[in-house]
């Protein structure tokens, strides 16, 4: 690679603080027709970490994070909620058909090994550990925005 091409590629840390758009509106979106909880969001994003630390060679298809997002919140809202969307109503909202949805469900419970399971004291370090995140994604687009 060349010294221009070299300056032009983002760092990890820059891809990892940009998704796509496209991406961003969607879970947007999802969580606005939702109206999930923080806590469901938050329990969400501590199953999807789950699962990549139980299969840290486990690597999606190009826009299988759409189907991530909405099956983690799908469990994270059964989870936490007396009152949960059907698969059906997740489907409609997502755009992913019903039998899709379903399975997704199925692999992700699996691939969780059953384990939805989450102590107080998790989540309150995994809350935690998010809010650190955010803080420093804070900083560093504050400091981007100085330079």
């Amino acid at each position: 690679m060349n010294a221009a091409a070299a300056q032009e590629a983002p760092s990890a840390d820059e891809l990892r603080l940009a998704p796509r758009d496209r991406f961003v509106n969607f879970v947007r979106d999802t969580l606005r027709t939702t109206q999930v909880s923080t806590s469901v969001l938050i329990l969400a994003l501590l199953y999807i970490r789950r699962l990549k630390l139980l299969h840290p060679r486990l690597r999606g298809q190009d826009g299988s994070e759409y189907r991530l997002c909405v099956t983690a919140l799908m469990l994270g809202n059964k989870f936490l909620d007396d009152h949960t969307y059907t698969n059906k109503t997740w489907s409609d909202i997502s755009g992913i058909p019903l039998k899709d949805v379903t399975k997704m469900e199925i692999e992700f419970w699996l691939g969780l090994q059953m384990r939805i399971h989450v102590t107080k004291a998790e989540y309150e370090e995994w809350q935690q550990a998010l809010e650190d995140l955010y803080e420093q994604r804070r900083q560093a687009l504050a400091k981007r925005a100085r330079d």
